[in-house]
C-alpha cells in the first residue's frame, strides 16, 4: 500500500520540476514509469535489517529515448528511499551518463523539485591517491634501502621515471590545489605511475595510517556515509558485491538500486565472474616476493615476528607455488596453443565443453593448494600487523611500507587460487559448464601464456549477489527487449522465473510514423557473398547518400567499411569522417562542426557508434546500416555457450544471435530520432530482413516508421 504522504511528495516534486524546466511538457510514458516504480517498490521494508523471508522487488523497464527515464526513477525513488530509510545507489554503465547525472541532472532535481537529499559520486579506492605511498616515492632517496626495496612492479631509483610527476602531485596535494582524485588531475596520469601512488584494500592500514585525516578515499567515504544518494558505475557495484557487499558501497540489504543502461549488466557481471593469470608474469612477481618477503618479515619486532612465524613458512609456499608454475610453463611450451592444431583458434587453445585435459588438471593440483594457502597466510599476517599497529607494538611508517607489499602478494596469490579453482571445479550435471582456455602472446620478446576460466552465464552470480540480497532494484535502458520480448535479458540477468520481478515496456513519445522512414531496398546482393554485397553497398551509397546533410553509415566490420570508402568517388570521400582515424570524441566534434558550417558530413563507423552517440537534428538525418549486426561468437565464452546449447538440442543461432542482432539493430536505428522534432530515414542494406523469417521478426521490433520495403 502506498502512503498518501509518499504519493503527495512524488507528485509535488514532479510538478515543481516540470514548472522550473523550460520547454518541459508532460510525458505520458514518464508518468507511467514514475507510477509503476512507486507501485512496485512500495512494499520495500523499513526495518533496520533485511527480513529473512523477504523477496526483493525487481522492476525492469524499457524506456525509449525521449521518455525521461532519469527523472522517472529519481522522482519516484528519492522520496521512497527516504520513507523506507534506505540508501539509493544509481549505477551507470558509462562515464558519460555518470557525469551527466552528477553535473547536470541531480543538481537540477535538487534545486527545483523540493526534494531534500545529499548526493555523491562513489569510486573505487584505486581512483584516489594514497598519500602514504606518494610520500614514500617522494621522500626515499633510494627505494632499495626501504623495507622491501623497489617494488617489483615499480621503476628503480628515486621515483623512477616518474620522479618529476610525483613531486608535482605531492606539491598540488599539499597546497590543496588538488584533492587526490585521479579524475580531477589536469591531464591523464600514466597507469604505471598511478599504481605506485595508489592502493587497494589489501595495502591500506586504515585509521592507523599517519595520513588518515588527509586520505582522499576516506574523505570520500565519509561524504558517502552522509549521503542519501550515491552515483556509482556498474563495475564498482559488481566489485563491491563480489566482496560480500557493503565494503565500498552501502549494505545491499539497506539499499535500493537503480541500474541505468542495464543491458550492459549481464556482460559486466560475467567479466567479474571470470579469472585469469599470466604464467611467466606470475613467476616474475613470485620471484620478487620470494626474495623480499622472508627478509622483510625477519625485520619485524621480535614479538610480532614470533607470531608471524607461528602462521607457517611463507618461503616454503612460495617455492612450492613456483615449482607448479614452472611445470605449467614447460608443459605449455610443448602442448600450448602455438604448437597444438586440434581445437585451435589463432593463438587460443579452448577446451571443448569446458573440459580440461588430464595433464593440465594434474599440474593444476600442484598450483591451486599452495596459492590458496599463501593468500590466506599472508592475509592472516596482515591481520597481525594491523593488530600490532593498534596496540602500539609497530611503527606506523613500517606498517605503511609493509602492508602494500603483503597485499600485493596476497592479492595475486588469491587470483591464482581463484583461476585454478574455476579451472578444476566440477561443472554441475544439470547446469552450464565454465569456459576454459589458454591464450599465448608475445611479451617483451618471449611467449607468455594467459590461463583463463569464466562462467558462461551471469544469471546465478547476479541472483546470489544482488537480487537475493538487496532491498529492491529498478533496471532500465532504452533497449532491454529483444524481438519485443524481455526473455533474453531476463535469462542473462538471472530473472527468469523469479518471484517479485516485473517488466514494463514504455512507448516512445516520438511520432515515428510522421517523422521517419525505414527502407530496405532491393539491393540485389546478400551479405553471404561479401564481395558482391560490398560492391552493392558502395553503388547504393553513391546513388543515395546526400553529401550536404549529416549522415551516419554503420558497418559490421572495419574491413567492409574501409573497402566501401576506398571505392566511393572523391566527391563523397571528402565528406567522410571514418572511425579509427581519430578518437571518437574528436570524430564527433569534427562532424558537428562540418554540419554546423553547412558543409554536410558522413560518419563511417562500426558497432561502437551504434550506441551512446547522440546526434540530434541536422547532425543526423540519414542512418545507413550496411547489414544486420549479427554478433560473431568468437570468444571462448560464446563458443562454449554454443556447445552447451547444442548439447541440449537447442538452437544457438535463434536463442543467442538473432535476439542479440535484433537489439543491436534497434540501437543502430535509434541514432536517427533523438528529439520530438527530428526527421529523416533509416536505410538497412540487408535483404535478409525480407527473405528470412527472423528478418520479419526484426522488422517488427523496430520503431513504427513509415515502411518502404523492397524498392530500388
Amino acid at each position: 500500500m502506498i502512503e498518501e504522504s509518499l504519493k503527495a511528495s512524488i507528485r509535488a516534486g514532479y510538478h515543481r520540476l516540470r514548472e522550473a524546466t523550460p520547454g518541459s511538457t508532460p510525458r505520458r510514458a514518464q508518468l507511467e514509469m514514475i507510477a509503476a516504480i512507486t507501485r512496485e517498490m512500495a512494499g520495500v521494508y523499513g526495518d533496520a535489517e533485511r527480513p529473512e523471508d523477504y523477496r526483493a522487488p525487481v522492476h525492469v523497464i524499457e524506456g525509449p529515448t525521449g521518455v525521461g527515464k532519469t527523472w522517472g526513477y529519481l522522482l519516484a525513488l528519492i522520496p521512497l528511499a527516504k520513507a523506507r530509510q534506505k540508501k539509493l545507489v544509481v549505477a551507470t554503465a558509462t562515464v558519460s551518463l555518470q557525469q551527466q547525472l552528477v553535473e547536470r541532472d541531480l543538481p537540477h532535481v535538487r534545486a527545483h523539485s523540493g526534494l531534500d537529499f545529499r548526493a555523491v559520486i562513489a569510486k573505487g579506492r584505486r581512483r584516489y591517491l594514497c598519500p602514504s605511498r606518494l610520500k614514500q616515492r617522494v621522500d626515499e632517496p633510494d627505494p632499495n634501502q626501504s623495507l622491501f626495496g623497489a617494488a617489483e612492479h615499480a621503476p628503480a631509483g628515486r621515483g623512477g621515471d616518474h620522479a618529476a610527476l610525483f613531486q608535482a602531485l605531492d606539491a598540488a596535494f599539499e597546497s590543496g590545489d588538488w584533492d587526490g582524485d585521479r579524475d580531477r588531475w589536469d591531464e591523464p596520469l600514466p597507469e604505471k605511475a598511478w599504481t605506485e601512488v595508489s592502493t587497494d584494500r589489501h595495502g591500506c592500514v586504515g585509521r592507523n595510517c599517519s595520513f588518515f585525516r588527509q586520505c582522499p578515499f576516506f574523505r570520500a567515504r565519509e561524504a558517502m556515509d552522509q549521503a542519501e544518494l550515491i552515483v556509482a558505475n556498474q563495475d564498482l557495484l559488481l566489485a563491491d558485491l563480489s566482496l560480500g557487499g557493503g565494503v565500498v558501497l552501502p549494505d545491499p540489504g539497506q539499499t535500493l538500486y537503480v541500474v541505468d543502461e542495464c543491458h550492459h549488466l549481464p556482460a559486466k557481471a560475467l567479466a567479474h565472474g571470470a579469472s585469469q593469470h599470466w604464467v611467466h608474469g606470475a613467476r616474475e612477481w613470485l620471484a620478487g616476493a620470494g626474495r623480499k618477503l622472508p627478509q622483510a618479515l625477519l625485520a619485524l619486532p621480535d614479538g610480532l615476528q614470533r607470531r608471524v612465524d607461528r602462521e607457517g613458512d611463507v618461503a616454503g609456499l612460495i617455492d612450492e607455488l613456483e615449482a607448479g608454475l614452472r611445470l605449467l610453463a614447460e608443459a605449455l611450451d610443448h602442448n600450448g596453443p602455438d604448437r597444438r592444431t586440434a581445437r585451435r583458434d589463432e593463438a587460443t587453445l579452448r577446451f571443448e565443453n569446458g573440459v580440461i585435459p588430464e595433464w593440465l588438471r594434474e599440474i593444476g593440483g600442484s598450483i591451486h593448494p599452495p596459492a590458496e594457502k599463501l593468500a590466506r597466510r599472508l592475509e592472516r599476517i596482515q591481520g597481525l600487523v594491523r593488530e600490532a599497529l593498534d596496540n602500539g607494538d609497530l611503527a606506523a611508517r613500517t606498517a605503511e611500507e609493509l602492508m602494500p607489499e603483503l597485499g600485493f602478494t596476497a592479492q595475486r596469490a588469491a587470483n591464482l587460487a581463484e583461476t585454478w579453482e574455476l579451472l578444476l571445479r566440477a561443472d554441475p550435471a544439470d547446469g552450464p559448464p565454465a569456459a576454459r582456455w589458454i591464450t599465448s602472446a608475445e611479451r617483451e620478446g618471449f611467449v607468455d601464456y594467459l590461463v583463463a576460466a569464466s562462467p558462461i552465464s551471469a544469471g546465478g552470480l547476479l541472483r546470489a549477489r544482488l537480487w537475493d540480497t538487496c532491498a529492491g532494484a529498478v533496471l532500465t535502458s532504452a533497449t532491454v527487449t529483444a524481438l519485443g520480448r524481455f526473455d533474453r535479458f531476463a535469462g542473462l540477468a538471472g530473472l527468469n522465473g523469479r518471484d517479485r520481478t516485473a517488466f514494463l515496456q514504455l512507448q516512445s513519445p516520438f511520432d515515428y510514423a510522421r517523422n521517419a522512414v525505414l527502407e530496405v531496398p532491393a539491393l540485389g546482393a546478400d551479405p553471404a557473398d561479401p564481395p558482391a554485397h560490398t560492391r552493392a553497398v558502395t553503388e547504393w551509397l553513391e546513388r543515395e547518400i546526400d553529401p550536404a546533410i549529416g549522415s551516419l553509415v554503420l558497418f559490421s566490420s572495419y574491413r567492409q567499411m574501409r573497402e566501401v570508402r576506398q571505392d566511393l568517388p572523391q566527391s563523397l570521400k571528402q565528406r567522410i569522417r571514418m572511425q579509427g582515424e581519430m578518437p571518437r570524441g574528436a570524430l564527433i566534434a569534427e562532424h558537428r562542426r562540418a554540419v554546423e558550417r553547412g558543409e554536410g558530413s558522413i560518419l563511417f563507423g562500426v558497432a561502437s557508434l551504434a550506441e551512446g552517440v547522440d546526434l540530434p537534428g541536422r547532425l543526423c538525418e540519414h542512418v545507413v546500416i550496411a547489414k544486420i549486426p549479427f554478433p560473431v561468437p568468437d570468444s571462448p565464452v560464446e563458443k562454449t555457450t554454443e556447445e552447451w546449447l547444442k548439447s541440449l538440442g537447442r538452437n544457438p543461432f535463434m536463442e543467442m544471435m538473432v535476439p542479440d542482432a535484433a537489439t543491436r539493430l534497434v540501437q543502430a536505428a535509434g541514432r536517427l530520432i533523438r528529439t520530438e522534432d527530428d526527421t529523416g530515414r533509416v536505410s538497412i542494406l540487408d535483404p535478409r530482413l525480407l527473405t528470412r523469417a527472423y528478418g520479419r521478426q526484426m522488422l517488427d521490433s523496430l520503431p513504427p516508421m513509415q515502411r518502404r520495403l523492397g524498392g530500388g
